[in-house]
């Protein structure tokens, strides 16, 4: 297209464009090569000196909002499958989380529904005996079992002394806020950042193993692969004996009464 302009400003700016030249010169190499225009000196680049600049790894880390301006775009899309699977479940993100959490010396435990929370102080269940610590420990521990979730202000309210002098009043309330200060530094009860108090967790009793009592196997195969004219011998011989022994005993034994052996079966000693 061609256009015919008569002013004469227009014409000088034009004639200064067209003295000056935009060329692209490399820094290294002898002669310096020279090129025309941006494209040919992005060729070069990526023939030349891209390759030995390039790395491989296993992990890269860049921030999020580069991740979505790569201009590879195979890069891109595999990127943005990742954010997406995440989004719908951030399994793989709290394995990471969770495993530099633990290196950083935090504990994880999981309250209120399942739901993970990070502490520095490691939840257990108090497992001292009651008779042995004192009435305000128990008056918590107690409280808090019966109203999770309620918050200090609650929790002293709940347990001050009833009618007590203003003397008393006040040193139950420093009494109940350092044996609180003492079961929350050690896990017994958990502040959560709202300033709710729970109790941890207790894992629920094991079901006893159910009692199973196995008969022994006849050994039915063993008795029946013994010779039987060995085993019926001793057997014929010993009961021949045993009826011999009893006629003799009949013959000189003299005969009891039947009231005398109607008392001898009856007899509990026998």
């Amino acid at each position: 297209q061609i256009e015919i302009v008569s002013d004469p400003a227009v014409v000088e700016q034009w004639k200064e464009q067209a003295r000056s030249v935009t060329t692209y010169v490399a820094k290294t190499g002898e002669p310096p090569l020279t090129f025309p225009n941006a494209a040919e000196a992005e060729r070069h680049f990526r023939q030349t000196h891209l390759p030995g600049l390039l790395r491989s790894a296993n992990e890269l880390t860049i921030s999020g909002v580069l991740s979505r301006r790569l201009p590879d775009r195979a890069l891109g899309r595999a990127i943005e499958d990742a954010w997406s699977q995440e989004t719908r479940s951030p399994s793989k993100m709290m394995q990471e989380l969770a495993a530099g959490l633990r290196q950083a010396g935090l504990n994880i435990f999981r309250h209120r529904r399942g739901m993970l929370f990070v502490s520095p102080i490691r939840a257990r269940v108090f497992g001292h005996e009651r008779a042995g610590v004192s009435a305000s420990i128990n008056a918590i521990l107690e409280k808090v079992s019966a109203a999770p979730g309620i918050n200090r202000k609650q929790l002293a309210e709940q347990l001050a002394p009833a009618g007590a002098e203003p003397a008393d009043l006040d040193r139950a309330k420093l009494t109940l806020a350092s044996d609180l200060r003492w079961l929350v530094s050690e896990g017994y009860v958990i502040e959560f950042n709202d300033g709710s108090l729970d109790l941890p967790r207790t894992k629920p009793p094991a079901a006893p193993p159910s009692e199973t009592t196995e008969k022994p196997a006849e050994n039915i195969e063993t008795a029946s692969l013994e010779p039987a004219v060995d085993a019926a011998a001793p057997a014929e011989e010993t009961k021949s004996e045993v009826a011999a022994e009893e006629e003799a005993a009949e013959t000189s034994a003299p005969k009891e009464s039947p009231e005398a052996v109607a008392t001898a079966v009856d007899s509990p000693g026998l």
